[in-house]
């Protein structure tokens, strides 16, 4: 792990903590290899290509062969969407079906993933985001549930990610796009974001009514890895 540390006089706080919001923002622990530095010879710099666009990413949820449901805005507009399998696995085409009205969801259909047996949360506050950052990783992270909203680390790519609680029964589905742009050292603050209940994904999407009631408790990984079949990355291909 990565990370820094400063220290300095409480008295000057007022003035230096802003300074060290700052430095964290724009502090990568992980960056990746190259760069988009100039490369200078002679004092005269060499121009470099602007780096390349990054196409959108949202994650889907498989609830049927028919049935992948994500954030109607991640992908808005978008023409070619495709399936980025994990691993090396060729990308699988994925159609738009609908879009469900005043939900802020939509519908796609591919023959990728595998659906999903969906059990309806009763009711929870503490909860678990699964979801699909903008490498096409499987992300999990705690959520807090209060008046409606998801407070938890919602990273590009994971509009669409599913909310679960501790038995690992369906809550919702993040319909929100993720607004925090910045890192701090590295991590997505937490925001609150909408979400659509589960009955209500259900019932948008045409599906039977899952089951009701809570299961036994379950580790965060072991709800992680049964949603991973299901849980797919969704790339915009048009987005060149």
């Amino acid at each position: 792990m990565r990370g820094f540390s400063i220290g300095y006089d409480k008295t000057v706080a007022p003035v230096v903590d802003k300074m060290v919001i700052a430095i964290a923002a724009g502090f990568e622990p992980f960056p990746k290899a190259g760069g988009t530095k100039p490369v200078t010879t002679g004092g005269t710099p060499i121009a470099t290509l602007p780096p390349k666009a990054t196409q959108r990413r949202a994650s889907g949820l498989v609830l049927s062969p028919d049935a992948i449901i994500t954030s109607d805005a991640a992908l808005k507009g978008c023409t070619d969407i495709m399936v980025a399998p994990e691993g090396n696995a060729a990308r699988v085409p994925a159609k738009l079906v609908r879009t469900l009205e005043g939900t802020g969801l939509a519908v796609l259909s591919s023959r990728a993933g595998k659906a999903m047996p969906i059990r309806v949360a009763v009711a929870a506050k503490d909860a678990l985001l699964v979801q699909r950052d903008s490498e096409g990783d499987l992300l999990a992270s705690a959520a807090t549930i209060t008046g409606g909203k998801a407070a938890t680390s919602l990273q590009e790519g994971g509009a669409g990610g599913a909310l679960f609680d501790k038995s690992g029964a369906l809550i919702g589905v993040i319909n929100t796009m993720p607004v925090a742009k910045f890192k701090v050292a590295g991590i997505v603050p937490t925001l609150s974001y909408t979400y659509l209940g589960a009955e209500d994904v259900l019932k948008a999407a045409g599906l039977p009514a899952g089951a009701k009631g809570d299961g036994a408790a379950k580790s965060s990984a072991e709800i992680a890895e049964a949603a991973r079949p299901s849980m797919l990355s969704l790339v915009c291909a048009s987005d060149k």
